[in-house]
């Protein structure tokens, strides 16, 4: 099975500003937060700050996501960080796979990402 998420980022100098269609997204100190509910949705970033994408996933499954889509000249991808668990830790149970990307230069920039199981033929979208 693959599952794809699409998110349609602009970058920008200064203040994001909400639009009407954009992302609900959580911005913290240093960092706007989206996930599968953000999916084909827009986010606007400032220049140098930090994109963190949450995606489930189930562990010990093979199923990650990967970068299918991506321009590095304005959105730069981060060292990976840990899986989140969203229940007790414990093989099979759900996790997020976190992934993390810095905005560095302005434009805009889709963002399109993969999950997919090695041994997997299907295809579904998520949304």
């Amino acid at each position: 099975m693959t599952r794809h998420l699409g998110l349609a980022l602009l970058i920008a100098v200064g203040t994001a500003t909400a639009l009407p269609g954009q992302a609900r997204c959580q911005p913290t100190e240093r960092a706007v937060v989206v996930t599968e509910k953000d999916a084909d949705r827009s986010v606007e970033l400032r220049l140098g700050e930090e994109l963190v994408v949450k995606l489930e996933v189930v562990r010990g499954s093979g199923f990650s996501w990967q970068i299918q889509k991506i321009d590095t000249k304005r959105l730069r991808p981060l060292d990976p960080v840990p899986d989140e668990p969203l229940d007790p830790p414990k093989p099979g149970a759900a996790a997020l796979q976190v992934l993390r990307f810095r905005a560095v230069g302005e434009g805009s920039q889709d963002l399109e990402l993969a999950g997919t199981r090695a041994s997997s033929t299907s295809r579904t979208r998520a949304s």
